[in-house]
């Protein structure tokens, strides 16, 4: 089981963190400056495998970004290691060559990405394409969100005609208009046969 993930830069600086033990704040900071202190003087040339108080903290180093877990003892190393590794793959595919700047900026897309491959501490996924398509299907929802609250302030008194021409693009996978709110509903009929 994973302990606790950490992001890293080499000033200590944490940019994620996600614990999947309760613990207290103040054990959380400490934790967080004892494995920065454990990675960050370590020898390239040793294996990236460190055994922790109890527990064993798998790293990688990805630029000047630290990418830490903490799993038990006897969990498998290598996996870990390899799931450190999707989820750079993952990061990268969605902010063309990731850095930090993209963890700070984006940290509630980090966190989605991460959510959907690690659940309460264990594997759920390793599959990039399928969770790539979970995300993309969740920006496209919000998309959608959008336009809908969007057209909800705009259409007080044909509201029922304009969300089922709506609901007729979305079914379809059509564009919506950009001239949505101005149009009235038999264009937006026409325009959709």
């Amino acid at each position: 089981m994973i302990r606790f993930i950490l992001l890293q830069n080499r000033q200590g600086k944490t940019r994620l963190a996600k614990y999947y033990v309760p613990l207290e704040d103040s054990e959380k900071h400490k934790l967080e400056y004892e494995v920065h202190r454990l990675v960050v003087n370590r020898d390239p040339k040793f294996t990236n495998f460190v055994e922790f108080r109890t527990h064993k903290v798998i790293y990688r180093r990805y630029a000047g970004l630290f990418f830490s877990m903490c799993v038990d003892i006897t969990d498998n190393e290598l996996a870990y290691l390899e799931s450190i590794h999707l989820f750079v793959e993952i990061l990268d595919h969605f902010f063309s060559n990731v850095c930090e700047l993209d963890l700070v900026f984006n940290f509630h897309k980090v966190y989605l990405i991460l959510d959907e491959f690690i659940l309460a501490g264990e594997l759920q996924e390793t599959s990039k394409k399928a969770i790539i398509e979970r995300m993309n299907e969740l920006e496209r929802q919000e998309y959608y969100s959008a336009n809908m609250l969007f057209l909800l302030q705009q259409d007080i008194g044909g509201i029922g005609d304009r969300m089922y021409l709506y609901a007729l693009f979305l079914a379809e996978g059509k564009e919506i208009l950009s001239d949505w709110e101005c149009s009235h509903c038999w264009d937006l009929y026409e325009s959709y046969c």
